[in-house]
Order: structure tokens, then sequence, then C-alpha cells
């Protein structure tokens, strides 16, 4: 068996509201480039397939905070015909802090 993919993002100034905490907005960020790094590593250039967000479910258990180091490990879970769904679980020093649905459409262009 072969260990998950990961991502790995460290939190950054900007990314935090005055408190220090993450914002919650940047999240959205972080579950969308970890899905783009998983396809990357599955399958090759970015640019191969191309996809649509279409529905985004996040449970946010804990905050994360400035300078702390997010380990993101996107799944794909499901795949269908026209679209695939992705599980994304967001830790920091191994407590799930995140969890999250995605669901992507693929794209044709010319295509409605």
């Amino acid at each position: 068996m072969t260990d998950p993919f990961r991502a790995r993002i460290r939190v950054r100034y900007a990314e935090c509201d005055p408190q220090g905490i993450a914002f919650n907005a940047r999240w959205g960020d972080w579950l969308d480039l970890a899905t783009t790094e998983l396809l990357r590593a599955v399958l090759g250039t970015p640019s191969s397939i191309d996809y649509r967000l279409v529905d985004q479910h996040t449970t946010w258990l804990r905050p994360a905070h400035f300078d702390d180091v997010v380990e993101l490990v996107p799944r794909v879970e499901r795949v269908g015909r026209t679209s695939f769904e992705v599980h994304t679980s967001c830790s920091v020093n191994g407590r799930e802090h995140v969890r999250a649905v995605t669901t992507y459409v693929r794209v044709v262009d010319g295509e409605k």
C-alpha cells in the first residue's frame, strides 16, 4: 500500500485575521492547491484535464494560526461520468483541523 498524497503549506501572516488565525476563505485556496498538486502527481501536467469546482462542504474543527504548517491529504473518493469528488483532511501537528468534500466537474472547450 502506498502512502497518501500530501501537500503542505505554512500559514502566512497575510492569510490571518487580526487574532493571528487563518482566515476561513483561505482554506478554499489551500484545498484547491492540494487537489491541483494531487492531479499533477497522478496525471502529469495540470492542463491534461480541465475541471471546475461546483460544490464544497467544509467542516472547521479547530483553527490554524500564523506560521502553522498545515498538511492537506486529498483523496479522490468518487469518479463519475463527468465529475469527481475529493475528500480532504487538513491537520496541524497530526491533529485534524478541517475536513472538506469538494465536487469538481470536467469541462470540455465548446461544450455547455
